[in-house]
């Protein structure tokens, strides 16, 4: 492959042994069409996503292409790799896809080189889906340096990919449900499971954001879970790694409508250790709705057994149990309190009002 230090299918790769350039990064393009695309922002999971889209539609137009190449500018890369990679020609390399990653983490000189050469070969840019420069930045590039604006250029074609808010993560939540083969995802299961996700505001002020990466592993193995079906709430609960412990959630509601706050507060304090107190109070919230569901199939005379609650709620045998054995015992208005009081508890933990762990033992204290 001549000097093309790149590796193909995904393999990424830095500068190896080829020289860096003096001045001719372009070398070897001349008369040579291609597009470049540039892909920055703060949401990389959206970015990597989007790049393996376009990965893998280059794969499916040329399978036996040789013509793929990634470099990763923060491991040494160089721009001439790059240039004798678009540049190569030969009966299976007309078609090209070549990536360069983290540019704005190379040293001054590379930086320097990549804004010279993509200066040079602006009036070169045309769209042309058989040769592509596809470059990446997972992060807010410095605007104020030469390469920001060379690639600023109108000819290279951008998009910034900032984090979604919580309306769209639950949007896309349904589609990569979908996608996976699922028939889609219950609200309430969405919301949990962005719960469960969730990391960050450890501290009060501090706001809390969705891990994406850690929330599409989690969709797909729902999705598989429930093919062909609809995921539930409950399925989120039974399949989360980090999801708190189900009995010990229960020890603690119980604790907490027997008037044994102090009881109640050890089994959260241990919980709070291992798991996100986001997440704790979403767990929490979740069992008292299903109580309050319990209750009030007890009160309309639909259940007299956890067992028929288990089949009219469409809960696992054990939580049936459980929120059989609580609501019978437990006033309707006092589980309605609590409900209300954790679902305040939690807009502010949310919200940076307050740090969740103060949140939640706010709710074992104001219960």
């Amino acid at each position: 492959m001549g000097g093309c230090d790149g590796t193909r299918r995904g393999d990424k790769v830095g500068a190896g042994n080829v020289a860096r350039p003096r001045s001719s990064a372009g070398k070897g393009l001349s008369g040579e069409t291609f597009m470049i695309l540039f892909f920055f922002g703060e949401d990389v999971f959206r970015l990597q996503e989007k790049r393996a889209v376009l990965k893998n539609a280059f794969f499916e137009k040329n399978p036996r292409s040789t013509g793929f190449f990634e470099f990763d500018f923060s491991d040494g890369a160089s721009v001439r790799a790059v240039s004798e990679c678009l540049s190569q020609t030969g009966l299976f390399a007309a078609k090209k896809f070549v990536i360069a990653g983290n540019i704005f983490d190379a040293s001054i000189e590379t930086r320097r080189e990549l804004a010279e050469f993509l200066e040079i070969h602006v009036k070169d840019l045309a769209v042309d889906e058989n040769r592509i420069l596809l470059i990446l930045q997972g992060s807010q590039p410095k605007k104020n340096e030469k390469l920001w604006k060379a690639l600023a250029a109108k000819e290279i074609k951008s998009q910034e990919f900032t984090p979604l808010g919580e309306t769209a993560i639950l949007r896309w939540t349904d589609q990569a449900a979908r996608r996976a083969g699922a028939r889609g995802i219950e609200p309430e299961a969405q919301k949990l499971l962005l719960d469960v996700c969730r990391i960050g505001a450890s501290r009060s002020g501090e706001k809390s954001f969705v891990d994406m990466f850690r929330l599409d592993t989690e969709v797909r193995k729902l999705a598989a879970y429930r093919t062909g079906e609809v995921i539930r709430e409950e399925d989120v609960w039974t399949l989360s790694p980090k999801a708190a412990s189900e009995e010990t959630v229960f020890q603690a509601l119980d604790a907490l409508f027997s008037g044994k706050k102090k009881e109640a507060a050890i089994p959260f304090s241990r919980l709070a250790q291992g798991s996100e107190p986001l997440g704790l109070l979403g767990m929490c919230a979740w069992q008292l709705r299903n109580i309050i569901r319990t209750k009030g199939a007890l009160s309309d005379g639909q259940i007299r057994t956890s067992g028929e609650a288990a089949k009219l709620l469409g809960m696992h045998p054990f939580a049936a149990g459980k929120c059989f054995a609580l609501a019978s015992r437990s006033p309707l208005d006092a589980l309605q309190k609590s409900s209300s009081l954790l679902a305040r508890l939690d807009r502010e933990a949310k919200s940076g009002d307050c740090d969740p762990e103060s949140a939640l033992m706010g709710f074992v204290m104001g219960m």
